[in-house]
């Protein structure tokens, strides 16, 4: 029984001196960002489920922030400025009826949003893949003075959408400055507008809720390398309908 004690204590200290000379293996994994700035037009006509076909024409400017987690997937964030135009935007449930239309001008809001991009396998010089974002648009207050009228009138309107992308990706491998790619992908809009008006002593609010006409789309575009640490990130998503269109350009830097 004694011999026995001691080959287990002989035993546990020799485990216990090799476990210590064991060296710790540390995993890191690298995590490059890519901050840029990015410019974005669009312009959709939408459903209102009233029977009235009306638009949105929006400019966009945003900084964004990429950040590649690990080898096959990028995330990304934004914020930024947007101006939104409506036109054939109709409010009948107001005290007087208001029709908006291009001379009604542009109403200011912040846009901020994320996104995802997801390499999935490659193939020779092709790259499959799937992307995905949302962002939203909370619009700020605009006011219209309303005309032909005895007293005086005035109509408030705020506007806040949102947007839905998703869709596979294929990325064909040119050279290492060039890069194109396309898609088909899924492109909703959704939002709704705040109308308020008073004259005089009457009163009335509507609220218009609004959806894409058309949702999914064909994108295509590049990324080109410009000089070291720079690239251009552009290209569209074009609609069956030819008066749908999505155009954007967008600059990074890597380190």
């Amino acid at each position: 029984m004694r011999k026995v004690k001691i080959f287990l204590i002989l035993l546990f200290s020799m485990s216990a001196f090799i476990f210590s000379q064991e060296k710790p293996t540390f995993y890191y994994e690298k995590t490059i960002f890519k901050p840029g700035i990015n410019f974005e037009y669009l312009f959709r006509k939408l459903d209102t489920k009233d029977g009235k076909v009306p638009d949105l024409r929006a400019y966009i400017v945003s900084v964004q922030t990429d950040s590649e987690i690990s080898e096959r997937i990028t995330i990304s964030l934004w914020i930024g400025g947007i101006l939104s135009s409506y036109n054939n935007m109709i409010f009948k449930k107001i005290p007087f009826s208001l029709i908006l239309t291009k001379e009604s001008g542009t109403i200011y809001g912040v846009l901020a949003g994320g996104g995802f991009d997801i390499k999935i396998t490659e193939y020779d010089n092709f790259r499959f893949g799937f992307i995905g974002k949302l962002d939203y648009c909370f619009g700020l207050k605009k006011e219209w003075d309303i005309p032909k009228l005895v007293v005086s009138g005035k109509a408030t309107g705020k506007s806040d959408w949102g947007r839905a992308c998703i869709g596979p990706k294929i990325v064909l491998s040119i050279s290492e400055s060039v890069n194109p790619y396309g898609g088909i992908i899924f492109d909703y809009i959704f939002g709704k507008f705040n109308m308020d008006e008073k004259i005089s002593t009457l009163q009335g609010s509507e609220g218009k809720k609004f959806y894409s006409k058309t949702s999914f789309g064909l994108l295509l575009g590049s990324v080109i390398a410009i000089i070291e640490s720079f690239e251009i990130n552009g290209g569209a998503v074009v609609y069956p309908s030819g008066e749908n269109i999505n155009i954007f350009i967008g600059l990074k830097y890597s380190f």
